[in-house]
């Protein structure tokens, strides 16, 4: 019921995405032509834009849609085509020649709802996209976990350096005048923020097509090993410059033999 759910409003942002578009050409096209009000032509693209996509993406739909636009594809067409289209009408505005004040709203709204849409479907698309994994591979090994104990430490006091700095920085703008508010935005909630996700647990899967940390997928070729240490199950990934490395409180993991019998299918155990 839920997946049907997330595949409703997949295709309902698909054809927002599309009405945005539809939205600039209707819109401008009816202040150009005189063919009415902006808003006429604004709410001609949007209506025929979200209905057309909605019914050609009913019409068009295979589960595999969701493992092209989890990957670059769905990227491109829903972040880096709104994006660039909202940048470009920015530039519009800005460095051209002012537009009437119906083109400017119908080149603003299209370009936003464009990029609304285009977000919500990537965001719709993630739990369908989870779900078509699931069913696809074969699962050997599953837990939740935290992170390592001296992970969670270091984060907390790291958390806690910059409470502090944050506060003498609040007491100083008090003193100066500047509003606490901003304040508040800027730095509190950031940390406050952090420090909630100290404890959360991530949910992994240990799968034929690779490791399913929550929503992510990590593909076994981005893995060089893992390691057991005193505290953690560590993932080590590829890379030449930064630890990238997933580290879960060992504790957590509900059945550990079978976690390591499940990754010593695919990757090289690194003695500690």
């Amino acid at each position: 019921m839920r997946e049907n759910w997330y595949r409703q409003v997949l295709f309902a942002s698909m054809g927002l995405w599309i009405g945005g578009v539809g939205v600039l050409a209707g819109g401008v096209g009816a202040v150009s032509l005189a063919l009415g009000p902006w808003w006429a032509g604004a709410a001609i693209g949007l209506g025929s834009g979200v209905l057309g996509g909605y019914l050609g993406a009913r019409a068009a739909y295979h589960p595999s849609l969701h493992e092209r636009f989890h990957g670059p594809v769905g990227l491109v067409l829903f972040a880096g085509v709104p994006i660039a289209l909202l940048v470009a009408v920015l530039a519009v505005l800005v460095l051209g020649s002012t537009p009437s004040e119906g083109v400017t709203a119908a080149l603003l709204g299209g370009a936003i709802v464009a990029t609304v849409g285009g977000f919500v479907a990537l965001l719709a698309n993630l739990p369908l996209w989870k779900a078509r994994v699931q069913e696809s591979s074969t699962v050997y090994a599953s837990w939740s976990a935290r992170q390592p104990p001296t992970q969670r430490r270091r984060t907390k006091y790291m958390t806690g350096g910059f409470a502090v700095v944050a506060v003498a920085a609040g007491a100083v703008a008090f003193v100066v005048g500047v509003e606490f508010e901003t304040m508040w935005w800027t730095v509190f909630a950031p940390l406050t923020a952090v420090l909630a996700s100290v404890d959360s647990e991530r949910t992994v899967e240990v799968r034929d097509a690779g490791v399913l940390v929550d929503s992510s997928l990590v593909a076994w070729a981005d893995f060089e090993s893992f390691e057991l240490t005193d505290e953690a199950l560590v993932l080590h990934r590829a890379s030449r410059y930064v630890d990238r490395a997933q580290r879960f409180d060992r504790e957590d993991v509900g059945d550990l033999d079978e976690a390591v019998r499940a990754l010593d299918r695919f990757l090289d155990r690194r003695e500690s």
